[in-house]
């Protein structure tokens, strides 16, 4: 309370004074301070609460908010071996929380993703398995095989079209068994939304970049990053992967989890200073960033080592 008191006091004293940096920078120091505060029963140092693995690395839709749109990457996709190392690698770790196969691509574009669905419901019947999509690419007979499975995945639709077709369309569907039984969450969206530069890799910025550099993020401490080669990569906002935290093709996935390059990034955003990590510096997300999984975490033990702020 009286740390609060504080920073709002001198916010108060920065606006009288028509400091309005010293007023961005006060309320930023606020925010982080409760965005910790909510994040710490989360953070998880001995198991990352989500793992996000990019199965590819290209999408059907080009949104212009999303760096999809003004620079695609070479098209990857995950290989069958390097899928098993990774959950061969959770499975010794008996890994019961969130396993994404999206980050900033479109999942159903790999041609083995329904054998990784079925893959994860066999070999880790207590993670819960996610996809990100926009819906685009589904169709009944996905659909079909998801309800075969012991343990489906959950699907977000993103549904970008203008008079919404994709959510008509799966209605339709999922209103029926077996569909109705599926995990699925549609969501109406719009070309037209006005995001994050995504870390400068999306350059229309919306606001000034030192507004932001004392706002601390959720991402390093609530999920892993893989890309399609198993390199782990910063966060959503690494689009090019510019940040290369660990190599699970030369680590065990906790020795990245726990490894020096990790911690330092987190140390800097507990500050918070994002101007100690390059591609922090350059993102303009003015608010923390939950993770869409955030609610489907479970059984998330306390933290340890998170310093009280």
């Amino acid at each position: 309370m009286l740390m609060n008191f504080y920073f709002r006091a001198r916010r108060k004293i920065c606006d009288l004074r028509r400091d309005a940096e010293g007023v961005s920078r006060w309320s930023n120091l606020m925010d982080s301070r409760n965005i910790l505060r909510l994040l710490r029963p989360y953070f998880n140092p001995n198991i990352p609460p989500a793992i996000n693995l990019e199965i590819n690395s290209d999408c059907s839709y080009k949104c212009p908010f999303c760096p999809q749109s003004s620079n695609p990457r070479p098209v990857r996709h995950i290989t069958m071996d390097a899928f098993r190392y990774v959950i061969s690698e959770l499975k010794q770790l008996d890994y019961s929380n969130v396993l994404v196969f999206s980050v900033n691509n479109e999942p159903f574009l790999h041609p083995l993703f329904l054998d990784f669905c079925k893959i994860t419901s066999e070999e880790l019947p207590n993670a819960t398995t996610c996809l990100i999509s926009n819906g685009s690419l589904i169709t009944t007979e996905h659909l079909k095989a998801f309800s075969a499975l012991d343990h489906p995945p959950r699907i977000t639709i993103n549904d970008y079209t203008p008079d919404h077709k994709i959510n008509t369309r799966l209605r339709s569907w999922i209103a029926n068994p077996p569909f109705s039984r599926l995990p699925i969450n549609l969501i109406q969206r719009s070309w037209k939304e006005t995001l994050s530069n995504r870390a400068g890799n999306q350059p229309k910025s919306r606001v000034s970049l030192k507004d932001c550099c004392g706002i601390s993020c959720a991402w390093p401490f609530m999920g892993l990053f893989l890309n399609p080669d198993l390199k782990a990569f910063l966060c959503c906002s690494d689009y090019n992967y510019s940040i290369i935290v660990g190599d699970l093709n030369k680590q065990r996935l906790m020795e990245i989890w726990t490894g020096e390059p990790l911690k330092v990034i987190r140390d800097a955003l507990l500050i918070p200073d994002r101007t100690r990590i390059s591609l922090c510096a350059k993102c303009d997300a003015a608010k923390l960033n939950w993770p869409l999984n955030l609610k489907d975490l479970k059984n998330i033990s306390v933290s340890i080592g998170m310093p009280e702020i």
